[in-house]
């Protein structure tokens, strides 16, 4: 079976890394947003991040579809034993299942990122370079519900209505095709009736299915990409507006559509656009905030508060006020007092640093007036929540700025004045400083309790940290900020870690999710490193940080490895066997014209198994990495069986030079039998030489089991035939059969037993 150059292009790379290395590009992304940006700048940005995406999700997509006919294929060969034995039969009907709804979801997701890169994001231009991506995920989606409802193995319950929508939406498409090839129904209302309701059907699509899942997925393995979902939105809005303006131009409207899309589906989803566009710029401001440019972040909060506002007032002027809109609109108020008091805050800070900036080269008066500025911000209502350490910052700010006041009405001098005031926000970083260091001992001690631990425990530590988190960052610039901005983080990249691991504990899962929630542990593991190892401002134990890491890496190329065990299995039984019989049936043709062609012939065949070759020289590098990876930490963990990485890497490696042995073996025969006698000997020789480095790369486990030595046994003998051949070839000598049975058997076994 052929597999595309990209998948090959993939397996040149660790998957696993390949997403842990997206999640840091995404983290890089955010912190770059510290002033005010326009939309412009952050699309053109956006545009290549999409990309990154588009090409990872294509990535995992093509490794779940290797996983997906390797079970199929199990399903197909095996099915009379899989009937008989309802624990396999369920197990396997799971997998198929699960990676069936996998490869949707990675599709759908794979055309929304596709789609930003091809037609832009916020009125600017899309890239210069198309997305291929987009036209694939639409494939994968075909594919599925074209066999989704005749297929004789298992299928995922759970995305019937979406294929079935599918099938409508290309049943549309056709039928719109026609008609408008169509001379005599070009220009009738019947093809501009059929546009509009398709334009209709896509826009619902976007919100019922594409969004829907999008919610469900960034709660689940993606992440919370809110300009993604703004640009599916964005994408339904401009379908609704194509159908309106179909509808309002045609003579009759009966059913009255173009008034329900006006004043009802596009006030809805302007107002989850705006939803979605005020979490992206809630992040903004916090990383504004967190490098101590209040000013950007209070403009950031400016536009929250502007998206909400035209939000609760696009669901307000909505003719079916049903209980999906109430429910809209009660999300966005509950959110909208937070957003007003961090709005309220940021003010605060902002006026704050310049009081601070002016307080010995102003005049009284300008320093009075920002003073009262300040306290009448702190009196606000608004100010007032109850939240964990973050609704303590307005009274840290108004005891700050009391003593500068107290200072102007009794005339002390400004230095004195400047250390009272400091010492209101010391009080409050020691404050900070002890909670941080509390969360951190118990972290530290929920890792010594291993699975016993409760998810529920790990999230509301989660809730402390992310509370001290935002509390810190509205906080002047200062030496202390620095220490506990670089503590808390990396706590709750451990958190985060440790939290996800318990998640997978309890969750029903395939090896591809798997491979992607590890991968997602280790990036949060990376990130906590990366803080206690390139900055001078954390007190975070470094030493358990690093085990951490170690223990995420470790499990995260173990999953990897036994995935890629898992299609290699599948490729082998279903590509390089028929395959090698088929280059060693051409190298012995009778046929004079396909023995001239032998050396075309033959390489295509081997072609064929690219991604074959591939995988295993994957697998080579992942044991690698393990084995360096066990002597830079010097780590004996428990959580894998470092005797089997090695034999596994011994016989990856073996297997590649006895398959080299192979392939130049059948050239032999092929170079022989169209009398190249000087060009078979040199195949027959390279052969032997790969067949003899077989042998020694299998010698240091052959004393592991007799399997093994076998193995390096046969291998041996191998290589002494292939030089008889060598022989023979040039002495012109008839060569005899390659003893294909026994190749076969020792190839099979090279790939099923590690």
């Amino acid at each position: 079976m052929p597999y595309s150059k990209e998948t090959i292009e993939l397996l040149s790379d660790s998957p696993f890394k390949q997403f842990v290395l997206m999640e840091l590009e995404r983290e890089r992304l955010y912190q770059s947003f510290i002033e005010i940006d326009e939309l412009d700048e952050i699309s053109r940005i956006w545009l290549s991040f999409s990309k990154i995406c588009a090409q990872s999700l294509s990535d995992v997509s093509s490794i779940a579809n290797l996983l997906y006919d390797r079970y199929i294929d199990e399903w197909t060969r095996d099915k009379s034993q899989i009937d008989t034995d309802d624990k396999r039969k369920e197990s396997l009907t799971s997998k198929i299942e699960d990676l069936q709804e996998f490869q949707m979801e990675s599709a759908i997701l794979m055309i929304i990122y596709a789609d930003i890169v091809n037609k832009g994001i916020f009125g600017t231009p899309p890239s210069n370079d198309y997305c291929t991506s987009f036209i694939e995920g639409y494939r994968i989606l075909n594919s599925i519900s074209q066999t989704y409802f005749d297929s004789a193995h298992p299928r995922a319950s759970s995305i019937e209505e979406v294929m079935l929508t599918i099938l409508l939406l290309n049943q549309k498409q056709q039928v719109l095709h026609l008609l408008e090839e169509s001379q005599y129904f070009k220009e009738k209302t019947t093809t501009a009736q059929e546009r509009a309701s398709y334009e209709l059907a896509q826009a619902e699509f976007g919100v019922s299915f594409t969004a829907q899942f999008f919610h469900k997925l960034r709660n689940d393995w993606w992440w919370k990409d809110s300009i993604a979902l703004y640009s599916v939105y964005e994408r339904s809005l401009y379908h609704l507006q194509n159908a309106f303006d179909i509808y309002k131009k045609l003579p009759e409207d009966p059913e009255l559509i173009a008034k329900q899309i006006e004043q009802n589906l596009m006030l809805t989803n302007l107002a989850m656009r705006n939803k979605e566009l005020i979490e992206h710029y809630l992040r903004l401001s916090f990383e504004a905030a967190k490098n101590d440019n209040f000013i950007a972040s209070f403009e950031y909060l400016n536009l929250v508060l502007g998206l909400g506002n035209e939000a609760l007032e696009a669901i307000s002027a909505n003719i079916y006020q049903e209980s999906s809109n109430l429910a809209l609109k009660e999300s966005i108020i509950k959110k909208e007092s937070f957003h007003t008091f961090l709005h309220g805050i940021s003010m605060l800070a902002a006026k704050s640093s310049q009081l601070n900036y002016l307080i010995n080269t102003a005049k009284k008066e300008d320093l009075q007036l920002i003073i009262k500025e300040i306290e009448d911000i702190v009196n606000s209502p608004d100010l007032n929540i109850n939240q964990n350490y973050v609704s303590s910052l307005p009274f840290v700010y108004l005891n700050y700025v009391q003593e500068f006041k107290i200072a102007i009405l009794e005339n002390i001098p400004y230095e004195e004045a400047m250390k009272r005031a400091e010492q209101n926000f010391t009080r409050f970083f020691e404050r900070l400083e002890f909670a941080t260091s509390d969360l951190a001992s118990q972290l530290i001690e929920l890792e010594t309790k291993g699975t016993k631990v409760k998810q529920e425990t790990v999230l509301h530590m989660l809730e402390n940290i992310q509370n001290i988190k935002l509390a810190t960052y509205f906080l002047p610039k200062s030496e202390g900020k620095l220490y506990i901005v670089k503590d808390i983080e990396c706590l709750e990249f451990i958190a985060n870690s440790i939290q996800l691991e318990l998640f997978l504990k309890d969750k029903e899962t395939n090896e591809v999710l798997d491979l992607i929630y590890h991968a997602k542990a280790h990036y949060y593991s990376t990130k906590a490193l990366e803080i206690t190892q390139l900055s001078n401002f954390t007190r975070i134990n470094r030493e358990w940080v690093e085990k951490r890491y170690s223990r995420t890496f470790i499990q995260g190329q173990d999953i990897e490895l036994r995935l890629f065990e898992l299609a290699r299995q599948y490729l082998f039984l279903n590509t390089v066997i028929d395959e090698i019989a088929h280059g060693y049936k051409i190298a012995n043709t009778d046929d004079k014209t396909v023995a001239e062609n032998y050396q075309t012939i033959i390489n295509h065949a081997f072609n064929q198994f690219a991604v074959f070759d591939a995988i295993n020289n994957r697998i080579t590098d992942d044991c690698t990495e393990l084995l360096k990876h066990k002597a830079i930490f010097a780590t004996e963990s428990s959580d894998i069986n470092w005797k089997a990485i090695e034999v596994k890497k011994q016989l990856a490696d073996a297997l590649i030079d006895f398959l080299e042995a192979t392939k130049n073996a059948i050239l032999g025969y092929g170079a022989n039998n169209n009398n190249d006698t000087y060009k078979a000997a040199t195949y027959f020789n390279d052969a032997s030489k790969y067949a003899k480095k077989s042998n020694e790369t299998l010698q240091p486990i052959s004393h592991y089991d007799e399997t093994f030595a076998q193995i390096a046994k046969t291998a041996y003998e191998y290589s002494i035939l292939l030089m008889e051949l060598e022989r023979k070839s040039r002495a012109s000598e008839k060569l005899q059969n390659l003893p294909m049975d026994q190749v076969f058997n020792t190839l099979k076994q090279l790939t099923f037993l590690s």
